[in-house]
């Protein structure tokens, strides 16, 4: 986890919060914890595994041959033969790049793990 010591100054983009009934600048990319004995805010990232985890879970899913094969070496869908083919490779990544970009661009899918 990555964490630095900044002054709030005019070249950090920050938003205004209120924090415990005291007013602070936080920068919008992380949470920022009042330092008692300096006069900084402790900028604390976290880190979004949401992206990570949804690629890896694609990646097995839609391996060719593996669950199922679209087009199949017999028909147009084989289940669980574990080959493969170059059709099945290219229709395989487009559906893996069609899907990823529907998790990651449209619905967002954030996971924030500390």
């Amino acid at each position: 986890m990555a964490q630095w010591l900044l002054p709030v100054s005019r070249e950090y983009e920050v938003t205004k919060i209120t924090l415990l009934s005291d007013s602070c600048n936080v920068p919008k990319n992380g949470v920022a914890e009042v330092n008692p004995n300096y006069s900084t805010y402790k900028l604390v990232e976290m880190s979004d595994w949401g992206p990570i985890f949804v690629a890896v879970v694609l990646f097995v899913l839609l391996s060719p041959g593996l669950l199922f094969q679209l087009p199949g070496r017999n028909g147009y869908v084989d289940f669980g033969n574990f080959h493969t083919s170059g059709a099945a490779i290219m229709v395989h990544a487009l559906l893996y790049f069609a899907l990823i970009c529907f998790f990651l661009l449209a619905l967002r899918v954030h996971l924030y793990l500390d």
